[in-house]
């Protein structure tokens, strides 16, 4: 897993497995040992079409947690028609990821920090309500359009 995001095996985060999460899209999340790993991150293209096909996941999920602060960095990159794109605040794998270590510590909040490396910073707070998670952010419009369906 870490080879298709070119990584190296000591970036994996000795406390957390992979684990693919849903919620109606699959994401691959792949606990990383700091940020400095997650800032190294190049994914390949065909590594990962390798990777993410054959267990039915969208996308690869990066993520360092500082379990002691509650804050995640992330970084998400999902296969396109050009090849790969990284999202700038990946919503629906930031209320998985909260599920995620839920599960493993009881952890109620988590703030996700994304999109430093491409210029779009994010940032997404989760918190578990109603025995669900729950995210919250602001949003910036980046395209607007109108579609003529005939």
């Amino acid at each position: 897993m870490l080879a298709a995001a070119g990584l190296p095996i000591c970036a994996a985060d000795p406390q957390l497995a992979p684990h693919v999460i849903s919620t109606g899209m699959a994401h691959l999340i792949v606990p990383l040992k700091d940020q400095a790993a997650l800032r190294d991150a190049a994914p390949d293209r065909q590594a990962m079409r390798a990777l993410l096909e054959p267990i039915g996941a969208m996308v690869l999920y990066l993520a360092a947690v500082d379990v002691d602060s509650g804050v995640a960095r992330a970084r998400g990159f999902f296969l396109d028609a050009g090849g790969i794109t990284e999202d700038p605040a990946s919503g629906s794998a930031a209320g998985p990821l909260l599920a995620y270590l839920r599960e493993r510590d009881g952890r109620d909040e988590l703030t996700v920090e994304q999109g430093l490396e491409i210029g779009r910073p994010s940032r997404i707070d989760c918190a578990w309500a109603d025995d669900r998670p729950r995210v919250s952010g602001d949003v910036v419009v980046v395209a607007d359009g109108d579609v003529l369906l005939v």
